[in-house]
């Protein structure tokens, strides 16, 4: 099936997946991670897929989950919003569900919403169980555009 002219589409940063934290320090429960290594370029971009890789400590059990924040930066000028931490949370994006199991894994959070700015991704740790360093977040922008 063709698109016809007009049609509305996906369109995927042609960069594809951005490494935002390439080897996280450990974080221990009910904690904040760092300052990322690096922010998603929002462009034209109106959502951002974000993939955690990590191991935790132990099994963690069912149910529980790690929760995403994003700091937007130049938001006026080079102003940015204030470092998401336990004090100031900042904007809540989404969580990802963590397997009961202490092996690595690989997890999705499709479409955290991007406002237009540059951001930075930070995780919360309510799993009940330490999160080993070398954690890696990476994230890939995607917006919409019109077939011609």
């Amino acid at each position: 099936m063709a698109l016809s002219t007009g049609a509305t589409i996906y369109d995927l940063d042609g960069a594809g997946l951005t490494t935002l934290v390439s080897s996280g320090s450990a974080v221990i429960n009910g904690d904040f991670s760092g300052v990322p290594d690096a922010a998603v370029g929002s462009g034209l971009a109106v959502f951002c897929d974000l993939i955690l890789t990590l191991t935790m400590n132990s099994d963690p059990g069912d149910g529980t989950s790690i929760l995403v924040y994003r700091r937007d930066l130049d938001i006026d000028g080079t102003t940015d919003a204030p470092q998401p931490d336990l004090n100031y949370k900042g904007v809540f994006v989404g969580s990802f569900l963590v397997d009961s199991s202490a092996s690595s894994q690989t997890l999705i959070l499709p479409n955290a919403p991007l406002a237009g700015y540059d951001a930075e991704f930070y995780i919360e740790n309510i799993t009940g169980i330490d999160i080993n360093a070398a954690w890696v977040l990476k994230g890939l922008p995607k917006g919409y555009n019109v077939h011609t």
